[in-house]
């Protein structure tokens, strides 16, 4: 049965979505850190020696973090070109019985390195 490049590079990456969401980190949850940190503030501190007591500030803004936040939001709305890669694979469909022994045994070799890989990464931490 012929296999698209999408539907391995599809397979390769679901572990590390559902990872990433059984762990709570989802669109959502990512959306909303994304918004607390276009809105972020912080408190200077400086010690006053006439008053001899630290002084804070009142909520500023934390213009870093913003500026950060706001160009992870402009990347996540494609809003900038997009990055050249140089890509050295064949596109298309490959039908498994087209192939030599000799490349079947390697792409088995190498399924099943890739498989041992996403069980082990699957593993939860022993704690």
């Amino acid at each position: 049965m012929p296999v698209t490049n999408d539907e391995i590079v599809e397979a390769l990456l679901r572990p590390i979505d559902q990872a990433l969401q059984r762990q709570g980190i989802t669109p959502e949850y990512l959306a909303k850190k994304l918004k607390q940190e276009l809105n972020a503030t912080v408190v200077k501190t400086h010690y006053d020696p006439k008053r001899g007591e630290i002084v804070y500030s009142k909520k500023l803004p934390a213009w870093e973090i913003r500026q950060r936040a706001r160009q992870d939001a402009h990347r996540l709305l494609n809003h900038y070109p997009a990055t050249k890669h140089e890509v050295s694979a064949r596109v298309g469909v490959v039908d498994y019985q087209d192939l030599d022994e000799e490349t079947r045994a390697k792409l088995r070799e190498a399924a099943t390195e890739i498989a041992k890989a996403i069980l082990e990464s699957e593993k939860e931490p022993s704690e």
